[in-house]
């Protein structure tokens, strides 16, 4: 097969799958069980779209109380009992997994870096290696470095 023989039959091939495209369409509108030809949804299908939109739009507003506050219903009461905190906000800070810390060194601003409290519970200071970090205040680390 020569080069232009390739290039007609490149060219009516395409041209058969332009007309198909243009015959066929690019597909059909979305289609909902009642919906008449003009493509509006029927009445009762439009009534339940409107109920549920208004519902969840009051669920969103939620409701003033008395003293001025908005109330909001977040769902169903959680069963057994409360869970406890990690740590307390009446006693001292310790550090964690995760925990982000900002080292600066006296006189060094080269040496102020940001490290993060590994799993293993330790950290890595600049000039002396890795500190134990886990379950200590800040505090004590500080002093530790």
């Amino acid at each position: 097969m020569t080069h232009r023989e390739r290039f007609i039959t490149h060219c009516i091939l395409s041209g058969a799958f332009a007309a198909l495209l243009l015959l066929g369409g690019c597909g059909k509108p979305y289609y909902v069980a009642g919906q008449d030809e003009v493509g509006e949804l029927p009445d009762s299908l439009r009534i339940q779209i409107e109920q549920r939109e208004r519902v969840f739009k009051e669920q969103q507003k939620g409701v003033e109380s008395d003293e001025g506050v908005r109330v909001r219903e977040l769902g169903p009461e959680p069963v057994g009992p409360p869970v406890g905190l990690e740590y307390s906000a009446e006693g001292p800070y310790l550090l964690r997994r995760g925990d982000k810390i900002q080292i600066d060194v006296l006189f060094y601003p080269e040496l102020q870096t940001v490290t993060i409290v590994r799993p293993d519970g330790k950290i890595t200071a600049p000039g002396l290696g890795d500190v134990d970090a886990l379950g200590r205040r800040p505090e004590e680390v500080a002093t530790d470095i």
